[in-house]
């Protein structure tokens, strides 16, 4: 059983029924007081005091009062020294709350009943002489947590939203400003909209917040420093609503200096000390850490601080030193006193004991000398041994065990668990307390008063030490969160687990009287399905409720986010999880740039994790309807469109409301997201891709106009999406580029948007943008790879600007290979267009048309590839470059619609890798090329390299040079790291990788190896530093990360800065535009040198015949047999370099990009244009033959495969005829399949010149 203590104050009967022997105003020591009183039954509950009176609530739901009724705040006419029932209340209570010299009880149905002191509304009444038992007027939620002030009342809602009403003369109502004219109805606090509240607490006119990540926020006075701001001087610049003062207010009063915080501010000093309670006194507050450390500030001129004496006030949070080695549970403040209750954790069997320090002169802190005492001292009592206990405690209980403590203004309780004791109750007084908030743990219950008042509760089987720092989440004290018994209570009510849950529930609550008021309003079993849904719906209508969901030691727990709102929305009706998402959606919608704390930002995260952002890619599956009912849903749930919202609804919400933040919360947020598992990282782009894919394919018309337009949510989405791909280049755990990737943007190819795009940018007319939701003005978009287009004030919305062109990290090198090509094009037919200009005029051209000779024609011998190559582009300047290239081998007769070009690039990159030149070493590991640090070549032919690399994509070629990644790496301003080494020098990357692997701090001696490295100069071996001295510097465990670093710097950069720089010159004078940016460094290796992984079989299938050919024509079956099935890989290739002049395939696959790519040209000019330049025999017409389009009286036969196959009608003698400007083979009609594939290994023998058929 539990036994009730009391000491302090009882002047007025505040300590209720004291067991004394006569009339006393005070009790130095603790004191049995006797409980229940006469006609009361039930066992105790909860204790709340006031400065000068007490409150009681028993397990029955009923609220008892004594001592000073001079305001009324008894609630009742009777005997102020006993414990008396309060009238009025009307039903049950579940939480009591004293204030100075007003009260408060929360009933089980969450109304709040007032009465007492009503001199500045804080009763919420606009008549002062009110001050009777009545029901608050309050509509705005459930209040969870009340707190009083001395003149002013604070109150904290389930959706986590702060109201204040009463005084507001010190700021004490955190509105933003002081006023004389006090406030009857509750004010919400704007400046805390969306924080996550654990607890609030008054003092007699400064308010403190702790939020459920050990944040502070405080208000009001801040006349003797207790808002642990700093400096009290620093802090009175505030804003004051001007009063006309009245004739008979004193004239001094006007001159007084106030300090007060109006607004909410944040304790930095103590932000990452992580505070899990706070308490406050009169003027002095307390906070309570998660390690057990107790923190004061504030008054100190009673030793209410606990700091020794010489201390007047401390303006910031001070640890009290002398309790460090104890662990501090429970904290209270008095008036000018301060309680704590500590445990010693290095016993085996810690023993809770009360610690006090502070003004003494009412006997509040149990010391018979009524001194004040400046450091921590122990409260005597029979929580000690027998022979540490004074002689009135000598009893016949075996070992008491102090369970919690209260205090008020200068009265004092505690309470003590006895095993095998009756029900009864002692108490020490404390005069005039004010409570802070009610906490509740267990089925124990107590509440922190301004002035404190201690009280413990205990069930008669069991009685834990009440711990301040743990916080229960699914209490009614607290305000509402997503948590697990919640959403269990939840399921298992629905209709078909009723019976099971029903079964268990009777179970568990039966008993023969009526439900401990503690059990019934504190225990998960007794919530209804019904309460147990609507707490969830406030706590997903609130920013601050879903940001204190599922918190752990390291933050959110996201497994158990994902999978409880998985595991929510699978089981819930539709018209649930309607109810569910709408006020989401609500609340991110509403415009916000910045919260009151980054801690708000744990929505966002919450979110991410979310199943309601599943976005499904195609629009396949049918909606269900609105009837609620449950269905059979989709192969895969997507929780938002089932409940009957359009697709993306949240996941538009959720990016929009990432879009408006601020830099700093979006700083944080980036970091946080930058810590996901790849597991979420990976499906949060998943799902932002499918919205963006779903908007581009869908045909679906829009219903949700009403929260978002869908332009609006795709640039969002694609804003986030861009922010989400630069936070995976700094991640340590990256997910691959290609996860960013919309394969559908390549069927939906906008050629000609695409087009004037590249020309607004060129012409520099496009404003870019990023999107800022609803917010003005936009911030700037960085163009990506590439320097940020020059601000220009936006003149319409940026939506109208928007353009998926903008975010090229969503294109496929498919279809970065489409708008390289046109660029291209578009870039020769502008080079082509300035030169006939310059040649003939402009007037001239236009009437005319082009040249013929607009092209860039390169005559070269097979015999001086290299120097006739050379000198002739040493001749043109980058605009020529820039022309559409063509090649005539001297002698040779064949006219260069393509194949002449790609045997050219074939030769020409043979030719560059002849030992004699020595421009790059092969390593034989890899079969790769790097720049030859020791070559003797000028830079004019590392120029003329990176030129030919150019002119190769600018012209749809690739070239058989074997470059790693590295390289391309460099060309788009990227580090190669150590994976890259591997790749080209697997030796070295592998004996570096060993290094780092090495666990032994004896690196020195196992691997022998200085900061240098070896070069062969043809065979004399050349020692170079990598560092200063490096020759001399030994690698060490604590410097072997350094050691790689640099010797990858040498590698990739030192040893060929200046052949690389011209390479990389020549490289760019061709390629200059804008695509090129776009690509990844491993699409651009693929772009430029193809891939020697062919897919036959495939090839096969994008073959198209002409003539009397079809795919089961005998012929042809027979050429597919011999190719396929008889001819060995090299002769395979030999095969393909022989129809097409390359025996590598594009990055693309064998389907043929250029088909359309040339209908871009037919879509982009019009047919005069087009039989101008085919009249001119522009290079650019000869693709269209393939295309089947007809344009004026021109018809080219329809294609778009990869090769062709016709018929010559000629037979055994002649061999196959392959025109590789356009990929068509003449097969000849061959009478068996013997000879077909003799003749055909006999003519790709010969892969080499050109002649006319």
């Amino acid at each position: 059983m539990s036994i009730l203590y009391g000491w302090g104050s009882c002047e007025v009967g505040q300590l209720g029924p004291v067991s004394t022997q006569e009339s006393v105003a005070l009790v130095s020591q603790p004191t049995i007081v006797s409980w229940p009183p006469p006609g009361v039954g039930k066992h105790l509950v909860k204790l709340s005091c006031g400065y000068r009176h007490t409150l009681a609530l028993d397990s029955e739901g009923f609220v008892y009062s004594s001592g000073s009724n001079e305001f009324k705040q008894l609630g009742h006419e009777r005997r102020n020294d006993a414990l008396e029932m309060v009238l009025g209340i009307r039903e049950r209570v579940r939480d009591i709350v004293a204030g100075p010299y007003h009260s408060a009880a929360i009933t089980v149905s969450g109304r709040v009943y007032m009465w007492g002191c009503n001199t500045n509304h804080q009763l919420g009444r606009d008549d002062f002489e009110d001050n009777e038992v009545g029901l608050l007027n309050f509509n705005h939620g459930t209040i969870v947590q009340i707190s009083l002030g001395l003149e002013h009342t604070i109150a904290l809602t389930e959706a986590s939203e702060i109201y204040t009403w009463g005084s507001n003369s010190q700021g004490q109502l955190g509105l933003g400003f002081c006023s004389q004219q006090p406030i009857a109805t509750p004010q919400l606090v704007e400046a805390l909209v969306g924080l996550p509240v654990r607890q609030i607490v008054s003092g007699a006119n400064h308010n403190v917040l702790v939020t459920p990540s050990g944040s502070v926020y405080v208000w009001g006075s801040n006349t003797q420093g207790q808002l642990g701001l700093g400096d009290v001087e620093s802090q009175s610049n505030i804003s004051v609503v001007p009063r006309r003062p009245s004739r008979t207010e004193n004239s001094s009063n006007s001159k007084q200096k106030n300090v007060s915080v109006p607004t909410p501010h944040l304790v930095k000093s103590v932000k990452r000390r992580g505070v899990t309670y706070a308490a406050c006194g009169e003027t002095h507050s307390a906070l309570l850490t998660k390690d057990g450390a107790v923190f004061t500030f504030g008054d100190g001129r009673f030793g209410q601080l606990g700091h020794g004496q010489g201390l007047i006030s401390v303006g910031q949070p001070k640890q009290v030193m002398e309790l460090m080695g104890d662990t501090c549970v429970q904290l209270m403040c008095g008036r000018r006193h301060t309680l704590v209750v500590v445990c010693n954790p290095s016993h085996s069997r810690p023993r809770p004991r009360p610690i006090v320090f502070g003004c003494g002169s009412e006997g509040q802190l149990g010391q018979p000398n009524l001194q004040r005492t400046f450091l921590p001292v122990n409260v005597i009592g029979p929580w000690y041994s027998r022979e540490a206990s004074p002689s009135n405690f000598n009893t016949n209980f075996t070992e008491p065990t102090l369970t919690a403590v209260f205090t008020g203004g200068d009265h004092c309780f505690a309470f003590t668990h006895h095993s095998g004791l009756v029900n009864c109750a002692y108490c020490w007084f404390v005069v005039n307390t004010i409570v802070r908030k009610s906490f509740v743990v267990g089925k124990f219950v107590f509440c922190q008063t301004k002035e404190f008042h201690i009280l413990t509760m205990t069930t008669p089987s069991r009685s834990p030490l009440l711990d301040f720092r743990k916080w229960q989440p699914c209490h009614l004290s607290n305000i509402a969160t997503f948590s697990e018994p919640l959403i269990r209570r939840y399921i298992e009510g629905l209709p078909d687990r009723q019976t099971s849950a029903s079964t268990r529930r009777s179970s568990s609550t039966s008993s023969d009287g009526p439900p401990d008021i503690s059990e019934a309003i504190y225990c998960l079993e007794n919530f209804s399905m019904k309460s147990a849904f609507k707490r969830l719906e406030i706590a997903f209508g609130s920013i601050g409720c879903l940001a204190s969901s599922l918190l752990a030691d390291h933050g959110m727990d996201l497994d158990a986010a994902q999978a409880l709102q998985t595991e929510l929305f699978l089981a819930a009706p539709f018209s649930d999880a309607r109810c569910l998402i709408r006020p989401l959606v609500e609340t991110i919608c509403r415009p916000r740039s910045n919260f009151p704390d980054l801690e708000c930002l744990r929505v966002f995260v919450f979110l991410a994790v979310s199943p309601l952002l599943d976005t499904p890619r195609k629009d396949t599956f049918n909606v269900p309807d609105n009837s609620g009912e449950a269905g059979t849903g989709p192969a895969i749930h997507y929780p938002s469109n089932m409940a009957g919202f359009d697709i993306g609804f949240v996941l538009a919400a959720f990016a929009r409301a990432v879009c408006r933040l601020e830099v700093v919360p979006l700083s944080v947020l980036d970091a946080w997201f930058m810590d996901f598992q790849p597991r979420f990282f990976r499906r949060l782009v998943a799902n932002l891709t499918n919205f963006v894919a779903y908007r581009y394919c869908c045909k679906r018309q829009v219903e949700e106009v009403n929260c978002f337009n869908y332009q609006n949510a795709t640039h969002a989405a694609l804003e986030l999406l861009k922010r989400l791909h630069e936070i995976n280049q700094k991640r340590a755990e990256r997910i691959t580029y290609m996860t960013f990737y919309i394969p559908e943007l390549t069927d939906r190819f906008d050629d000609r948007g695409f087009a004037s795009w590249l020309v607004q940018r060129n012409s520099n007319e496009k404003q870019i943008d990023s999107f800022a939701g609803q917010s003005p003005p936009p911030r700037r978009f960085r163009f990506w790879r590439s320097k940020s287009v020059p601000p220009k004030r936006a003149q319409n919305n940026n939506d109208q600007n928007f353009t998926i062109f903008d975010y090229p990290f969503v294109f496929d090198v498919a279809c970065k290979a489409k708008m390289l090509q046109t660029e291209a094009r578009l870039m020769q037919q502008m080079a082509m267009q300035n030169f006939s200009n310059a040649v003939i005029g402009a007037t001239l051209t236009r009437l005319l048309g082009p040249i013929p000779q607009t092209y860039l024609m390169l005559e070269v011998s097979r015999e001086n590839l290299i120097s006739n190559t050379l000198d002739y582009l040493a001749l043109q300047s980058k605009a020529d470059l820039k022309r559409p290239l063509k090649v005539r081998f001297t002698g040779e007769e064949a006219i260069d619609d393509g194949g002449v070009l790609k045997e050219f690039f074939i030769l020409i990159m043979r030719e560059i890798l002849n030992p004699a030149y020595g421009m790059f070493k092969v390593y034989k590991d890899s079969r790769m090329l790097w720049f030859n640090e020791n070559n003797l070549e000028s830079p004019r032919m590392f120029a003329m390299v990176g030129a030919l690399c150019g002119l190769a994509i600018y012209n749809d070629n690739i070239i058989d040079l074997c470059f790693p990644t590295a390289l391309f790496k460099k060309l788009l301003l990227e580090e190669p790291t150590l994976d890259d080494l591997k790749e080209l020098d697997p030796t070295a990357g592998r004996s570096l990788q060993s290094l780092l692997d090495y666990e032994g701090t004896d690196v020195e001696d196992v691997f022998c190896i200085n900061f240098e490295t070896a070069v062969d100069h043809y065979g004399v071996v050349e020692r170079v530093p990598l560092i200063p001295n490096g020759c001399d510097i030994p690698v060490t465990h604590a410097n072997k990360e350094l050691y790689v670093e640099k010797y990858l710097d040498f590698r990739f950069n030192r040893s060929c800065k200046e052949v690389f720089e011209a390479f990389k010159s020549g490289f760019f004078d061709v390629c200059s535009g804008y695509v090129i940016r776009m690509f990844q460094p491993t699409e651009l290796h693929s772009m430029v040198v193809g891939s020697d992984e062919i897919d036959w079989q495939e090839l096969r299938k994008h073959t198209s015949y002409q003539g009397e050919y079809w795919d089961r024509h005998p012929i042809i079956q027979s050429f597919w047999d011999v190719l396929i099935n008889e001819c060995t890989l090299q002769e395979k290739k030999n095969f393909l370099r022989f129809l097409t002049g390359c025996d590598r395939m594009p990055i693309f696959g064998v389907t043929d990009v250029k088909a359309s790519l040339e209908k871009y040209l037919l879509n982009l000019l019009n047919p005069k244009q087009l039989i101008k330049l085919i009249n001119i025999g522009c290079a650019t017409v000869n693709a269209l033959v393939c295309e089947g389009h007809k344009v004026g009286t021109h018809q080219w036969p329809s294609g778009g495969r990869m090769i062709t196959i016709q018929p010559n009608n000629s037979g055994d003698e002649f061999l196959p005829v392959a025109h590789t400007c356009y990929n068509i083979l003449d097969l000849p009609k061959y009478s068996s399949k013997e000879i077909l594939a003799t003749k055909l290994k006999q003519a790709i023998e010969n892969t080499e010149g050109f002649g006319l058929v």
